[in-house]
């Protein structure tokens, strides 16, 4: 299943907007969005992103090969890999992203692994060949929520 990614959105009173001004907040057309209960705006805030090192293999992809594409996350200290919420990992591609097939574990130098299946990537590669960077994001159990990284693979 392919998905695009998306920004999230809260609902704040307008009184919160107000603050969101006064400490510096850029509110613009971008994002803040009108809704109809009266003194409130769909305000979709900057999320604060954890940077993760990301390996992933093969390094090379080609279009006919079947199996899986394993995928390790390192997170900065002190932070862990068992803090990756498993469920949430997806391999993205510009705006196409693909969820993890569910097979995850944390290694034991607290490196996190995920395995995305080939089928799944492929069509998130669509027609790309050469060297293409993917990205890899996810929830965390613990502040700050969410983690994202980048490695490159050589489609053929």
């Amino acid at each position: 299943m392919i998905r695009l990614a998306r920004r999230p959105r809260v609902v704040v009173p307008a009184v919160i907007a107000v603050w969101l001004l006064a400490v510096g907040v850029a509110l613009t057309a971008a994002n803040v969005l009108p809704i109809t209960h009266a003194g409130s705006v769909s305000v979709s805030l900057p999320e604060s992103l954890l940077a993760a090192s990301i390996r992933i293999e093969p390094e090379t992809v080609a279009s006919g090969a079947e199996g899986q594409l394993t995928v390790f996350v390192t997170l900065p200290g002190p932070h862990v890999g068992g803090e990756i919420l498993p469920s949430t990992v997806e391999m993205c591609l510009l705006r196409r992203c693909v969820p993890g097939n569910g097979a995850s574990h944390v290694e034991g130098n607290g490196a996190f692994q995920a395995k995305f299946d080939s089928d799944a990537v492929k069509s998130v590669l669509y027609q790309a060949r050469g060297v293409v960077t993917l990205t890899v994001d996810g929830q965390l159990a613990v502040s700050p929520g969410r983690f994202e990284g980048s490695d490159s693979v050589r489609v053929i």
